[in-house]
């Protein structure tokens, strides 16, 4: 079975809607030194939907785990979970494989074996205030 790659991030320009963009595919933009220069940063970043493509944050984006959470929503990279002890886990990817990171309990697990005891609280581009106690 071939699982559809399905990618979520936050829009630079002002949309009429959500600036939450879903879309199948991204591009990191890389510049010259000029242009570097002129603008102040190295990159920009793209996301490719159905509906267009979009200049996007690029720590807002997040790739679709393939896993749900408890309540049977979409967990993406970045996302911020809360399990049924309220403490806060971090979805990250790393050697090919979804992580979930406590750092309260100083644990870094499989995303499968605690998606299914959390809810999505946020992410991290939005919410990187609830990581601030941690």
């Amino acid at each position: 079975m071939r699982r559809e790659l399905e990618y979520k991030a936050y829009a630079v320009d002002k949309m009429a809607k959500s600036q939450w963009i879903y879309g199948f595919g991204i591009d990191d933009v890389q510049f010259t030194k000029e242009y570097v220069n002129k603008l102040g940063r190295d990159s920009d970043w793209w996301l490719y939907s159905k509906g267009g493509t979009y200049l996007v944050h690029q720590s807002s984006v997040g790739k679709f785990t393939g896993l749900v959470d408890i309540a049977g929503q979409k967990i993406y990279s970045n996302h911020i979970l809360e399990d049924d002890e309220k403490f806060l886990w971090t979805i990250i990817y790393k050697n090919g494989a979804y992580y979930a990171v406590c750092n309260d309990l100083m644990v870094c697990q499989l995303l499968s074996t605690v998606n299914l005891h959390c809810k999505i609280k946020g992410n991290t581009f939005e919410h990187s205030d609830l990581l601030e106690s941690q």
